[in-house]
């Protein structure tokens, strides 16, 4: 291509929507800062199951455009793609041609992305962090969603991991495609380093959807019940989620560990912080991550982390925290009771360095670089 690249349409599996307004809200955020330097337009379908209309909402923010483009959602699989395709024409008809489609998370909506590539002729630029190319979730995959992955990738242009533990996965399944790296961004000034007052109860904290297929949360409350078995009530493990937490809450009601474990429901983004400020660590219990940041914002906090070896916490220094076994709850319960016996062994500001690489400026000079290799 010649010429500057100015236009930019993004489309991806994952975008917060009125429906469902915290799936993908980080990857909104990468928007946001790529429409910093260029004129940015995300399109996101949305399938409806009573509906017979294609209904196309336009919000015109300051920093760039979105369509939520809501469509019938059909009961098969050609019917489906039949009707996100006539979607999506509709809308493609209607937007600016762009210089570069950039993409996130290949499943499910692979097909669109590639019906997008042939409909501009534009470069194509991927970046990846669904979990689904865990060696275990991909040998579980269906036969159709392994060639929707294959064949979409072939027409890839540049093609990025969010950390170096999804990119070796990666590699795996497409292992004759140049895959590099591209982390996810957090905002160092709004998750500032704040000294932490001591307490006599330890504050453990845990930020996520309580999924049970990724993050094992029965494994964090099962740790919690042989803890507090040990040590007593000189904990309290926070629960900050968005997702169904009333299963949980009957399960540690059963274990009897009500007393020392709290749940919360959602929080906004700009809430975030002072959760991991009020916190004396950080725990993240998952059996597979992409890249997780949650951990990249409990660092640039200056809070130590207990994490199993999963996206950016795997292989975690010492200056940073604990390293525990995947799905073993006495793993992590040794890990927290260390943590009690010695909760001073941490340096704020080494924690704190470790975040630097995902600051907003590093990851906006790193896309700028990827986007100069289609101006001529």
């Amino acid at each position: 291509m010649s010429g500057t690249v100015k236009n930019i349409l993004y489309l991806s599996s994952w975008y917060p929507t009125p429906e469902n307004p915290f799936l993908g809200n980080f990857i909104r955020r990468q928007i946001e800062i790529l429409s910093d330097d260029y004129d940015v337009t995300i399109v996101h379908t949305v399938p409806q199951t009573n509906s017979k209309e294609i209904r196309i909402v336009l919000t015109e923010e300051k920093r760039f455009k979105e369509y939520l483009v809501y469509h019938p959602k059909g009961i098969n699989v050609v019917q489906k793609f039949r009707n996100q395709k006539r979607a999506l024409k509709q809308v493609f008809n209607i937007t600016r041609q762009p210089d570069i489609l950039f993409t996130q998370i290949l499943l499910p909506k692979g097909l669109q992305f590639l019906f997008a590539k042939r409909f501009f002729k534009c470069p194509w630029v991927h970046i990846e962090q669904g979990s689904y190319f865990s060696p275990k979730s991909w040998g579980a995959n269906s036969i159709f969603r392994k060639i929707i992955a294959q064949l979409s990738v072939k027409k890839i242009d540049s093609f990025f991991a969010v950390s170096d533990f999804l990119r070796k996965d990666l590699q795996a399944v497409f292992k004759k495609k140049k895959i590099e790296l591209l982390p996810n961004h957090i905002d160092l000034e709004a998750f500032g380093a704040k000294k932490k007052t001591k307490g006599k109860i330890i504050q453990f904290l845990h930020i996520s959807t309580l999924d049970p297929n990724t993050k094992n949360p029965k494994g964090m409350f099962d740790a919690c019940h042989i803890l507090k078995q040990k040590v007593g009530n000189v904990f309290c493990f926070n629960v900050v989620s968005d997702g169904e937490k009333e299963p949980w809450i009957d399960y540690c009601d059963n274990l009897g560990i009500m007393d020392v474990v709290s749940f919360e429901g959602a929080k906004e983004w700009a809430e975030i912080p002072s959760c991991f400020h009020r916190a004396d660590l950080f725990i993240l219990n998952s059996v597979y991550e992409t890249f997780s940041i949650v951990l990249a914002e409990s660092w640039a906090t200056g809070t130590p982390t207990i994490t199993t070896p999963v996206g950016i916490g795997f292989d975690l220094p010492k200056e940073l925290g604990i390293q525990t076994e995947i799905g073993n709850e006495r793993s992590l319960a040794n890990a927290m009771e260390s943590f009690i016996l010695s909760p001073d062994g941490f340096s704020q500001n080494i924690i704190r360095n470790h975040a630097l690489p995902y600051a907003e400026d590093e990851i906006r000079f790193r896309l700028k670089e990827i986007i100069n290799k289609y101006s001529a």
